[in-house]
């Protein structure tokens, strides 16, 4: 393999077990509802590393959570789904939005 990929590897493995353990981290809200910071660790694993990397971390260390906390198997595939394209969406919608700024950038100068 490519050290590159290794990277992408490791990457993938460290954000998603980050994800895992911030799935664990529930803050109550006033209404009633938890919130959790998995989707900070995915969001942040998507903003630095790019939307691949991001969607897989997520989608691996929420599904992972979901399956070992409360062993739902349709659930887990349906939350592997949703952290999939979350973390998919945000890092290349940055990695656009990042490229495209710097062109019109270059344009001005």
């Amino acid at each position: 393999m490519r050290k590159n990929s290794i990277n992408k590897l490791i990457m993938i493995s460290l954000f998603a077990a980050l994800t895992f353990v911030g799935c664990l981290i529930q803050i109550p809200l006033p209404s009633g509802g938890m919130v959790h910071l998995g989707n900070l660790v995915i969001i942040v694993s998507a903003l630095l590393c790019g939307g691949l990397v991001g969607g897989l971390s997520g989608a691996i260390g929420a599904g992972m959570y979901d399956l070992l906390i409360y062993s739902s198997v349709d659930g887990m595939i349906k939350y592997f789904i949703l952290k999939f394209v979350m973390g998919f969406i945000v890092g290349y919608s940055f990695r656009f939005l990042l490229k495209r700024k710097t062109i019109n950038a270059s344009l001005i100068n």
